[in-house]
This record gives C-alpha cells, sequence and structure tokens, in this order.
C-alpha cells in the first residue's frame, strides 16, 4: 500500500511499485516588465546578457520608448547589453536599483506571486504555466 497523502508508503517485502511523475527537468527563466497598465514577460532556457537582450528589443517592440528598472544581476549589467543599449538612442533607458533592495522594485511582488502559484505543481512544459 502507498499511503499518497504524505508521500510516504510502504509495500509487503519483496514488492515493487512505480510511481508517476511528469518531471521533464526542463528549466527556464522568465523576464519580465510591469507597466501601470500592462504586463509582459518572456521565456528562456538560459539567463545570460544575449537573451536578456533579446528581450529588451521585445519590450522596445511593445512598448517604445521606456525606462526599465532593473536589479543588479549579472545579465542585466553585461557588456553585451551596456554596449547594445546604446543603440537604442535613447529610447530605451535601464536603471539600475541599489543592491540589495527588491522592495523598491514593484514587479518583485509579481514574481513572488508567480512562485507561489506555481510551487508544488507540476507541468508538462513551460507553455502550460499561465
Amino acid at each position: 500500500m502507498v499511503g499518497w497523502g504524505n508521500k510516504t508508503g510502504w509495500l509487503p517485502r519483496g514488492e515493487e511499485t512505480t510511481v508517476p511523475t511528469i518531471l521533464s527537468g526542463e528549466r527556464f527563466y522568465t523576464f519580465g516588465v510591469l507597466a501601470p497598465d500592462r504586463e509582459f514577460h518572456a521565456f528562456y532556457e538560459k539567463a545570460n546578457g544575449d537573451n536578456f537582450l533579446d528581450f529588451i528589443g521585445k519590450v522596445y517592440q511593445t512598448f517604445g520608448k521606456c525606462a526599465i528598472f532593473l536589479d543588479n544581476a549579472r545579465h542585466h549589467k553585461s557588456k553585451t547589453v551596456r554596449d547594445a543599449v546604446k543603440e537604442f538612442c535613447g529610447d530605451v533607458i535601464l536603471e539600475y536599483l541599489l543592491p540589495y533592495t527588491p522592495d523598491l522594485n514593484p514587479v518583485e511582488t509579481q514574481w513572488r506571486e508567480q512562485k507561489r502559484h506555481t510551487a508544488g505543481r507540476q507541468y508538462q512544459g513551460v507553455k502550460d504555466i499561465h
């Protein structure tokens, strides 16, 4: 007998069972912005400067001229990002918050809500997460 309620169980000696799971090992990163009237996000396999730069391009296509407030994650401040943002000619401005101050960034509340919504649940893939 397997006790599903507490995720532990027992079987008579010598018997075997299989426990079905949906774990695919798929990992993803979400970049997102929060505007007064809407939010925007995109999923990536890696959190790096190239993917963040791609995201900035998508934000620019969606919102046009904008300022993006960021924490000090390495991929937000990479040389790739700093050099490429110059090409937006001031249409995209990156502003960095003080280190270790997530309470100054309203989007952090959204991230906490998303984590709470997805914690302990299994999904077939990234597209199944809403």
